[in-house]
C-alpha cells in the first residue's frame, strides 16, 4: 500500500515537472495571408536556451510534492500505550510527547498494548484531552516499559 502510494506521487511529480521542460521549438514564420510558407531557417538566440531554469522549477515542484506527502501523509494518527485511568476508562498515553489522552471510540483494545490509530485529537466536557479514535490501524504487542 505504502509503495503504492509513493509510486503514485513519484508519477505525479514527475509528470507535472516533465513540463517545465517544454522549450519553444518554432521556426518563423513570415508572409502575408494564411499561406503558412516559410521563409529562412530558424536561428536559435545567440546566448542560446537556458535549460537550468526548467531544471530548477522541475526540482523545486518534486521537492514541494514530496514536502507536502511527507507532512500530511501521516495526519491524524496516534501510537501509544492503553492504559486504564481510576475511574476505569481507557487512556492512550502517546509515544513521542508521552501525553495522556482519554480513548474514546475504541473499546475492543486490552490495556497494556501499543497501537497506531487514526482519529482527532479533542478535548471532553471537562477539558481533559482525548483523542477520539475512528480506525484501528495497527496493534505493536505489548508496551515497552
Amino acid at each position: 500500500m505504502k509503495l503504492v502510494r509513493l509510486l503514485l506521487i513519484t508519477g505525479i511529480a514527475i509528470g507535472l515537472s516533465t513540463m517545465s521542460f517544454a522549450q519553444y521549438g518554432g521556426g518563423g514564420t513570415t508572409g502575408t495571408g494564411s499561406s503558412g510558407t516559410s521563409s529562412g531557417t530558424y536561428t536559435p538566440p545567440s546566448g542560446g536556451y537556458s535549460s537550468t531554469t526548467g531544471i530548477a522549477a522541475g526540482a523545486g515542484a518534486g521537492a514541494g510534492l514530496a514536502l507536502l506527502y511527507v507532512t500530511l501523509h501521516n495526519r491524524g494518527t496516534m501510537v501509544g500505550c492503553v492504559a486504564t485511568a481510576d475511574g476505569g476508562a481507557l487512556t492512550l498515553v502517546s509515544s513521542g510527547k508521552h501525553e495522556s489522552y482519554v480513548l474514546m471510540g475504541l473499546n475492543a483494545v486490552a490495556p497494556g498494548t501499543k497501537i497506531r490509530v487514526k482519529g482527532k485529537r479533542q478535548t471532553d466536557g471537562s477539558g481533559e484531552k482525548a483523542f477520539l479514535a475512528s480506525k484501528l490501524v495497527k496493534e505493536y504487542g505489548p508496551c515497552e516499559k
